[in-house]
């Protein structure tokens, strides 16, 4: 659309973007290191985005995740330049608001009365962030996720033989995302129904306090109940395989996008009654919601859709379809951003927006 774009991140295995068409400018980033809690780490990263912005000029920031929304935007005001902060999920910080992590809804209060917009991706965090005055309501917009591309994640013809079901679980191997109910879940079924098969696909975390141990996992797999796939950045392969889509996550989440990619292909989706998860699932009919940390709960919707016919359990997965497409799908999304742009730089100039050599960070 005539933007120009320039990312800033850490290189890494995710920088895929750059082998493709010239589309980007990427600059790198030395001192971001989300999970350590090194104040003189911290200060050098701000003094870091400091120097980029100021080299940069960008007409708009769009920060994403929680220093860069913290010091990105305090940055940004000492320069005069419009932020839009994005909040994926209110995470760990707001999970467990213990000692140093009391400090990020001071900070998040303190680094947003400046910003343009912040952007959060379900109603409860919006309900959160508004009530205990982190952001002013007018302020805090709501777009549902990061979006699935429903072309390259679609339905394939789904084969459920002899009642092999299987359960898919995907994420980071987190207590917070439900993996210990996942797997006590699995324990009592295999019991019941020896024929039921529980996938782990997800990569240790090993810097959060949450993360689950390469012992505990060895343990699950050697006793037989789930079976590891190790962690792969295309997840399409292994839920087409499933039956069934799994996260009974703490909180946290914005909307789950290991749901929405099992959601776009057709699956059916147990997930708990919370923030952004509740906002993929319509109990009953693509899935079940299930209170949070309850292992009998989750043990008995995963029983009983196991018992469900297959006709039965394809509908759901149809519904699931269909909810993907017209409530996440990535143009959706996309669509949000774009009237997001244009409102502010209608607002600065005064006439109607043209986006050909506005720069984009």
């Amino acid at each position: 659309m005539g933007y120009e774009v320039v990312v800033a991140t850490p290189i890494d295995e995710f920088i895929s973007y750059l082998e493709e068409p010239s589309v980007f400018k990427h600059v790198p980033i030395k001192h971001l290191f989300p999970q350590q809690k090194n104040p003189f780490q911290d200060i050098l990263f701000f003094f870091e985005l400091l120097k980029i912005y100021r080299e940069e000029k960008p007409d708009l920031i769009i920060q994403f995740t929680v220093k860069p929304n913290i010091y990105g935007s305090i940055a940004a005001r000492l320069l005069g330049l419009p932020a839009i902060c994005v909040i994926t999920g209110l995470g760990y910080p707001f999970l467990h608001p213990k000692g140093l992590n009391k400090l990020v809804p001071k900070l998040y209060k303190l680094a947003f009365k400046k910003i343009h917009k912040l952007v959060v991706y379900n109603h409860d965090d919006k309900a959160h962030l508004v009530n205990n005055h982190i952001i002013a309501e007018e302020k805090c917009v709501i777009i549902p996720g990061s979006g699935v591309n429903t072309q390259n994640f679609r339905p394939s013809e789904t084969r459920i033989e002899n009642n092999n079901i299987i359960f898919l679980f995907i994420g980071r191997l987190l207590k917070d995302k439900g993996i210990i109910e996942f797997v006590e879940a699995a324990r009592q079924l295999k019991k019941e129904n020896p024929k039921l098969e529980f996938h782990v696909l997800g990569n240790f975390a090993y810097s959060n306090p949450s993360a689950v141990t390469k012992d505990q996992l060895f343990d699950w797999v050697e006793e037989g109940v789930v079976k590891y796939l190790g962690f792969s950045k295309d997840t399409r392969s292994y839920i087409e395989q499933a039956s069934v889509m799994v996260l009974p996550s703490h909180r946290g989440e914005g909307v789950p996008r290991s749901i929405l990619e099992a959601m776009a292909m057709g699956k059916p989706v147990i997930t708990t009654d919370t923030a952004g998860c509740r906002d993929t699932v319509v109990h009953g009919e693509n899935g079940y919601l299930v209170p949070v940390n309850n292992t009998e709960a989750l043990t008995l919707a995963m029983s009983t859709l196991s018992n469900l016919s297959t006709d039965s359990i394809l509908a759901m997965g149809k519904e699931s379809r269909i909810r993907a497409v017209t409530l996440f799908d990535e143009k959706i999304i996309t669509d949000a951003y774009l009237k997001l742009l244009d409102e502010l730089f209608r607002h600065e100039t005064k006439t109607p927006s043209d986006p050909v050599g506005q720069k984009l960070f």
